[in-house]
């Protein structure tokens, strides 16, 4: 079985990733190339991608969302 180890869609109109497909390519995953997106947040499951070495999301619209937990 071939196992996704590079995604580049660069230059696109994406407005959102595809948080399933994420956990399904999560333990094969080494790149994510997203830059020049119309992207304004990355979905949780991203963080399953633990042998991601590159995230390139310049150009995009991401907004910072700060989630503060209790003490």
């Amino acid at each position: 079985m071939k196992q996704i180890q590079e995604i580049l869609v660069n230059d696109n109109q994406l407005v959102e990733l595809d948080a399933t497909g994420l956990q399904k390519i999560a333990g094969t995953l080494f790149t994510l190339n997203v830059r020049n997106n119309n992207l304004q947040r990355l979905p949780p499951e991203l963080s399953k991608c633990t042998l991601l070495k590159s995230l390139d999301v310049a150009g995009s619209s991401l907004r910072i969302v700060v989630i503060r937990h209790p003490l």
